[in-house]
């Protein structure tokens, strides 16, 4: 007989499978990413439609199969979903943070971390103004990256070592998206300039509870979405395409 076992897992994304099935692309509590089919899932009045949501948490039941496992039965976790097919935006975001997790995790290798700091972004994308969507997501990405061993250094130079010091002075500080940070100045000369405002930005950004980021006011929102998916596309060989339908979709409610 199949083993069959049940985990909690964030439903990424779901895929047609011939007449009547689906894919499930998963984000497991242990940080591992499975596939597994939902037999009969597109059939008019099955239980996986309401059961297992995009961007929601489900305890997803399961047995081996010989290439993809079977799920037998789930149930939304906690507050399940939030309503993302009435709000375009908020969906959108949530695609942006799901297509990065998809593409960035792996079935046999997993980062616990990455689970409950996923749940919390997911939450937060799905309750605060649409104002705050591009913070969060630029938050969530490069928290993501931190924990899976992709941190910008911001604190020292990524060269030399050497403490950045005292932001308010300015004094040619540099970056280097590919040498993995900040630069000092001696170590900045052939870099890239680098505000130490908007240093200051990504250090609230990688360091701040996502709930107290989207209060923040006077944030470059934009800029910092732009340098986490350049962060991503650089450290880990990750396009987010769908950061332009965010894009798009904000623009069209006034908020690009």
């Amino acid at each position: 007989m199949p083993q069959a076992y049940h985990c909690h897992a964030l439903v990424l994304k779901k895929t047609k499978l011939g007449e009547s099935d689906l894919i499930v692309t998963l984000l497991s509590e242990d940080g591992r990413q499975l596939r597994c089919v939902a037999k009969g899932a597109r059939k008019p009045g099955s239980r996986f439609a309401a059961r297992l949501e995009l961007f929601s948490v489900a305890e997803v039941f399961m047995h081996q199969g010989r290439s993809l496992d079977t799920v037998t039965d789930a149930r939304l976790v906690g507050q399940g979903s939030y309503r993302w097919g009435s709000d375009p935006a908020r969906a959108a975001a949530a695609c942006v943070l799901c297509e990065f997790l998809e593409k960035a995790t792996r079935e046999g290798d997993g980062e616990p971390r990455l689970f409950p700091l996923c749940v919390e972004a997911l939450r937060c994308i799905g309750t605060q103004e649409h104002d705050a969507l591009e913070l969060l997501v630029a938050a969530a990405l490069l928290k993501c990256a931190a924990q899976m061993g992709y941190r910008p250094a911001l604190y020292e130079c990524s060269s030399c070592g050497e403490p950045l010091g005292d932001l308010g002075s300015g004094g040619g500080l540099g970056f280097s998206l590919e040498g993995g940070g900040g630069l000092c100045a001696p170590c900045a000369v052939a870099s890239a300039k680098l505000d130490p405002a908007f240093l200051g930005w990504l250090r609230l950004l990688l360091g701040g509870r996502l709930a107290d980021l989207a209060a923040l006011e006077g944030a470059p929102c934009g800029r910092m979405l732009d340098f986490s998916c350049r962060w991503v596309e650089a450290h880990l060989g990750i396009t987010l395409r769908s950061v332009a339908l965010l894009r798009d979709i904000l623009c069209g409610l006034g908020r690009g």
